[in-house]
């Protein structure tokens, strides 16, 4: 993914909005609130599984592309916890083409190496979610 998919944020945030997880990855010039932006992909991922049936969305903003700069993407993946009810939101922000295959590769590697985190007292998990976090983004994307 490091040659192909330009991952410049990662936010990761429950289906209610609340953000576990928000890393600059590269030097990203697109400045956002992550609260507003968990909250409108609460919004999104619940329509998406709801009319789509998917756990996979990509919103496309192709403005730049005619200056020949690259186009911009959010790109949402939601993994479930059934034993919970609850749902995990990945965003990435990228700039350029996305490598959906590589994506969901890292989602699952981060879910399998972080998914105890998710649930544990705020005060306790922050620090370790992030190292586990960390790790996974290092190897993927930096």
């Amino acid at each position: 993914m490091k040659n192909m998919t330009r991952v410049q944020s990662l936010v990761i945030c429950n289906s209610e909005g609340f953000e576990y997880y928000s890393k600059i990855l590269e030097g990203n010039t697109i400045t956002y609130e992550p609260i507003l932006l968990s909250g409108f992909i609460s919004a999104i991922g619940a329509l998406g599984r709801q009319l789509f049936k998917a756990d996979l969305a990509t919103i496309h903003f192709d403005n730049n592309a005619a200056n020949g700069n690259s186009p911009y993407n959010i790109v949402i993946v939601t993994k479930d916890f059934y034993q919970n009810e609850k749902r995990i939101h990945f965003v990435f922000l990228v700039n350029g083409i996305v490598d959906i295959k590589e994506i969901r590769k890292f989602c699952t590697e981060a879910y399998i190496n972080a998914k105890e985190f998710f649930f544990r007292e705020e005060k306790v998990r922050k620090k370790d979610l992030d190292d586990k976090i960390d790790k996974v983004v290092g190897a993927f994307f930096m």
